[in-house]
Formats: C-alpha cells, sequence, structure tokens
C-alpha cells in the first residue's frame, strides 16, 4: 500500500473561508487582508511603525501621529492623484501672490 504524500497549501488570512468563494477572490482577500495588517513608514518620522487603528484611522507608533487614510491602505491612490495635484499647483500660487 501506498502512502499519499501530504501537502500543505499556504492560504494564509483567506483560509478561514475554506472552499468557499473561488481561488481568485480569496486571492484578492489574502493580498487585501495582508496589507492592512503590515507595518507602513509613517509619512511623519518616517519609520516603518504605522499601524491600523480602526477603518480608516492610521496611528504610528514610535510617533503617536494618528491620522485619516483607505481603510485597507493609510494612502489611496486617490489620495496620492490629489496629493500630487496640489504640489504641482504650489509653485503656481506661489508665483501669483509676488
Amino acid at each position: 500500500m501506498a502512502r499519499k504524500k501530504k501537502t500543505v497549501k499556504k492560504v494564509g488570512p483567506a483560509g478561514k473561508y475554506g472552499a468557499r468563494y473561488g481561488r481568485k477572490t480569496r486571492e484578492n482577500i489574502k493580498a487585501v487582508l495582508k496589507e492592512k495588517g503590515a507595518k507602513h513608514p509613517c509619512p511623519k518620522c518616517g519609520k516603518k511603525s504605522l499601524k491600523r487603528d480602526l477603518a480608516g484611522v492610521w496611528k504610528c507608533r514610535s510617533c503617536g501621529t494618528r491620522f485619516t487614510g483607505g481603510a485597507y491602505k493609510p494612502e489611496t491612490s486617490m489620495g496620492q492623484l490629489a496629493r500630487r495635484a496640489v504640489l504641482s499647483q504650489t509653485p503656481m500660487i506661489k508665483e501669483e501672490e509676488a
């Protein structure tokens, strides 16, 4: 009698869903949950100690700064776009004032 080889799949935090919802959906959930739980760089002090406090609220464990951002990331793609737009307009505003 041949022994069956045991294989273990690394499903991460999406393992609680078992065989439900399909492979791609579980992979997407795994990516989002890993991003949410990871440490991110703080925009104020620069240390990699920023953690999610509540949905959309982020707190730096080092300097204590709290700010709002995305629900799963500290800065959303729309937030980055808005920041770039404001920074690109800043030199124009300074020239108009002078």
